[in-house]
């Protein structure tokens, strides 16, 4: 998934290919998967995100493999929509960051909800 810019979404992946490339990732004889967003920035398509991860759960009612999600973003466009559908969609997720030399991987939620007043309830850089 990928986007160009916040004005142009001829880059992006439309739903039916995300679709189709679940379908596949499922027929893996592996017992878990791991669904990575990446590409431009996957915070400027948060909706496609929400497929995907809805998708790839209900799937996986039926697979019952181990199912994780990455998403790797440098936390621009982290806002309150996107913290909160996380923290919904995968209440065990971790925020993990390459920057901070000793984390203990937090959830989602802790290291942004404290990191104090910045205009938001959220802020992306806890220190």
């Amino acid at each position: 998934m990928s986007r160009k810019n916040t004005g142009r979404d001829e880059f992006d992946m439309s739903e039916e290919t995300a679709d189709r490339s679940l379908d596949l990732l499922f027929k893996s004889p592996a017992s878990g998967v791991k669904v990575e967003f990446q590409g431009g920035e996957p915070l400027l398509n948060l909706p496609l995100i929400e497929h995907i991860t809805e998708r790839a759960q209900w799937l996986n009612k039926r697979h019952e493999k181990h199912l994780s999600f990455v998403v790797a973003t440098n936390l621009a466009l982290l806002d309150d929509e996107a913290i909160d559908y996380a923290a919904a969609a995968a209440p065990s997720s971790r925020l993990h960051s390459t920057d901070q030399a000793n984390s203990t991987t937090p959830t989602v939620r802790d290291p942004v909800a404290t990191a104090g007043a910045s205009g938001g309830r959220h802020r992306a850089c806890p220190h």
